[in-house]
Parts: C-alpha cells; sequence; structure tokens
C-alpha cells in the first residue's frame, strides 16, 4: 500500500476527486481555499484580465460552466477556478458555503470514490 500524496487543501495539483473528498471530509478547509483563490484573483495583485476573458473573474465564476481555453492560471485548479467547479458541480449553497447535509456528503463521497484512478498509488487514507 503507497500512502497518498502530502499536501496543503489548497493544493493546485489536487485532482476532482480530492475536491470531492475534501468536501466530505474538512469543508471548513475547502471554504478556506475557495476564499484564499477569489483573493488571489481579484485582489490588487491578481493577473487575471478581463480584457482576455471579456469579463471579470469573478462574473465568470457565478454565471459561465467554464473559463475560455487559455495558458493563463485562473485559479487553483490552474486551468479552472475551484469556486466555478464547486459551483458548477452544486457543492456550494449561492453564498459559496459547502453543502453539509448528510445526502449532500454521501454525494461527494460516491463521487470521490468514482473518479478515484485505482491504476495508481492505493489511498491509504481512512474515510
Amino acid at each position: 500500500m503507497v500512502p497518498i500524496k502530502s499536501a496543503c487543501f489548497f493544493c493546485p495539483a489536487s485532482k476532482i476527486w480530492e475536491l470531492y473528498w475534501l468536501a466530505a471530509h474538512y469543508p471548513d478547509l475547502l471554504e478556506r481555499a475557495l476564499v484564499l483563490e477569489r483573493n488571489a484573483l481579484t485582489g490588487r495583485h491578481s493577473r487575471f484580465s478581463e480584457v482576455q476573458f471579456g469579463a471579470s473573474w469573478e462574473d465568470l465564476v457565478r454565471s459561465a460552466d467554464r473559463f475560455p481555453s487559455t495558458a493563463t492560471t485562473v485559479g487553483l485548479g490552474r486551468s479552472f477556478a475551484w469556486n466555478q467547479w464547486v459551483r458548477v458541480n452544486d457543492v456550494v449553497d449561492a453564498s459559496f458555503r459547502v453543502k453539509r447535509g448528510a445526502e449532500d456528503r454521501r454525494r461527494f463521497l460516491a463521487m470521490a470514490d468514482h473518479l478515484q484512478d485505482h491504476g495508481n498509488a492505493l489511498d491509504a487514507r481512512a474515510a
């Protein structure tokens, strides 16, 4: 059994199944990562270009199904914003708070299990 990678809760190398896992087990940490991403991409030192994307980062997160294809980093997922991903995949409510109901947690865990690639290192994480 190979242990899982050690990473920060806001690791840009996180896979989609790990985001679902984080939502199920540590919703507060996922919310902290969403705030971190939002501050980085909308803050004073952001390199996000509204001209290049045709809308502000916040507008794209709240209304678009995805970001236009680009080589520019648009969020923690590098090519995708976690804030947009959680909205599109019904992980958060309208205030970007992670849904914490029992059924939501079951759905997150089921998606994490379904998407996890067991061809790589086996996950030794306990639920």
